[in-house]
């Protein structure tokens, strides 16, 4: 019977911030199982600017508070806050193996540049190889790639902690996290959205 039985409210994971979806939609999950439920096939959660994360294969969504969860800014994302008591162990929940991809990934312009300034290709390039070398050194963190002409970043994760980059006096490196070198943080208008 409990396969088959209507979904609870309290089951449905929740996510009403502007600018974020997820897929399946919340109207999709809110018309399923339990059972259904347990096993969300490549759950996928973005902001319609920043980017995405997608969750390989099966995720047990029910009760999930997205909004407080999954916070997607610019150059950076963070599932769970580290210190939070409630963040399930590595490989429960939504703690587990997980493709990123980070929209508008650029170099930070020159404090002269204008609204229109735009890195040009050999800018993006050498960010692109500096990502790559910090994205490399940490062991919890694949690297998919930096597509230079769309300022697209893709990379993987194992599990989760922020993650991001940053450069300059706006980077900050994160105490306490298993992911060491990587920096994150990523802008000050990132910061306030991290903070969750």
């Amino acid at each position: 019977m409990e396969r088959t039985r209507p979904v609870r409210a309290r089951e449905v994971p929740k996510l009403a911030r502007p600018d974020y979806y997820c897929l399946p939609s919340i109207k999709e999950l809110e018309a399923m199982t339990e059972e259904q439920l347990r096993a969300i096939k490549n759950l996928t959660v973005g902001h319609k600017v920043y980017g995405k994360v997608m969750f390989p294969g099966e995720t047990d969504v029910r009760g999930i508070d997205l909004d407080e969860v999954v916070t997607i800014g610019w150059r950076a994302i963070q599932v769970y806050v580290d210190d939070d008591p409630k963040k399930p162990a590595i490989g429960k929940g939504l703690n587990k193996k997980a493709e990123v991809e980070l929209h508008g990934v650029t170099p930070l312009p020159p404090k002269d540049a204008s609204e229109e300034w735009r890195p040009t290709r050999a800018e993006m390039e050498a960010f692109a190889l500096q990502l790559e070398t910090n994205t490399r050194h940490d062991e919890d963190v694949t690297w998919i790639g930096l597509d230079v002409d769309t300022y697209v970043w893709r990379f993987a994760v194992r599990h989760w902690t922020i993650y991001g980059f940053s450069e300059g006096k706006q980077t900050t490196k994160l105490e306490g996290m298993p992911t060491r070198a990587l920096v994150a943080a990523a802008a000050t208008s990132t910061a306030t959205a991290t903070a969750t």
